[in-house]
């Protein structure tokens, strides 16, 4: 069990409810559509975003019913955009086993996709809560604006280190603190804690987008779960690259940007380039930076187990194995 797993273990039970009540919204008795929906279900992850909602709530008040159908719901919006990126990362793997897109085809993958994304969405009218659906749907519209301004960055080697972060601070750090913020709701946390929730979510949300583009380069598939150098391969700047960038005089800066972009310098060229200079270093001590802030501001909420769960689990994201 890794570090982060074993911070779980507080809310084995209600995370093994949420694992089934996401199965029971994926189970299909068509013969064709229930294997896909199927290999869904047991791809997924380690189940940190519902996590995030559960331990958040457990800060403040017991986990209920409702706790455990918004964790369902966050997992199946996050389902969504990693069958989507499949696609657009024209990716084979997914969590060591073979993709929907990969196993069927790029239009397939899509339409699942967005079948599960209806059902998140169905699962979000059972709620009946009005504020909780418009955080998630003012979530899940920051998700598609983040995910279409990163493809816009596709060969812009010219992309600073703000516009990388606010990309991913919609991409992906949205949806972190939104899990945090309604956990956080849904036990009536006042709008102060609610609002501390959130922050603390978002920096982990970015220090995890950060640390997946180190292990990108310099991670291995057995960490990752998937191919490394994605990004290099769709051109897709990140933060190493950015770094890259800022330290290149302007005459080295137009050579690297040519050899980023030449499709005849091999990806492992292009990854020594990266692993050579420093960078990697330079974008972990940035991850370490959001990791501190996050647990900052976990200071207004009273010391608990949920609590201290949450704090490790961001420590934990430093606990990365780079090569």
């Amino acid at each position: 069990m890794d570090k982060t797993q074993s911070h779980l273990l507080i809310i084995q039970p209600q995370l093994e409810k949420v694992r089934d009540l996401i199965g029971d919204s994926l189970a299909d008795p068509d013969r064709r559509l229930g294997p896909l929906l199927d290999h869904i279900s047991l791809t997924r992850g380690k189940m940190l975003r519902p996590a995030l909602v559960l331990l958040s709530g457990k800060c403040f008040a017991d986990i209920t019913d409702k706790h455990i159908s918004v964790a369902a719901i966050v997992e199946l919006i996050h389902i969504t955009t990693l069958l989507h990126d499949d696609v657009i990362d024209q990716s084979a793997i997914r969590r060591g086993k073979p993709s929907i897109n990969n196993l069927y085809d790029n239009k397939t993958a899509i339409l699942a996709g967005d079948f599960v994304f209806s059902k998140a969405f169905e699962l979000c009218a059972s709620v009946e809560n009005t504020a909780i659906s418009n955080l998630l749907a003012s979530t899940t519209n920051s998700l598609c604006r983040g995910e279409i301004r990163q493809n816009l960055t596709q060969n812009d080697y010219t992309i600073t280190e703000d516009e990388y972060l606010g990309i991913i601070s919609e991409k992906s750090a949205s949806l972190f603190g939104s899990c945090c913020r309604v956990g956080a709701m849904i036990s009536n946390a006042d709008e102060n804690r609610c609002e501390a929730l959130k922050q603390f979510g978002s920096n982990l949300g970015i220090a995890f987008q950060i640390i997946d583009d180190i292990l990108d380069v310099a991670g291995s598939p057995d960490t990752t779960g998937k191919p490394l150098a994605g990004d290099i391969k769709n051109s897709i700047p990140t933060l190493p690259v950015i770094y890259l960038m800022q330290l290149s005089s302007p005459k080295k800066h137009d050579d690297l940007i040519r050899q980023f972009t030449d499709p005849d310098i091999s990806t492992d060229q292009k990854i020594m380039l990266l692993t050579a200079n420093g960078v990697i270093k330079q974008a972990r001590e940035k991850a370490a930076w959001y990791i501190s802030q996050a647990v900052g501001h976990l200071d207004t909420v009273n010391q608990s187990p949920a609590k201290t769960a949450l704090s490790e689990i961001a420590k934990s994201f430093l606990n990365i194995e780079i090569n």
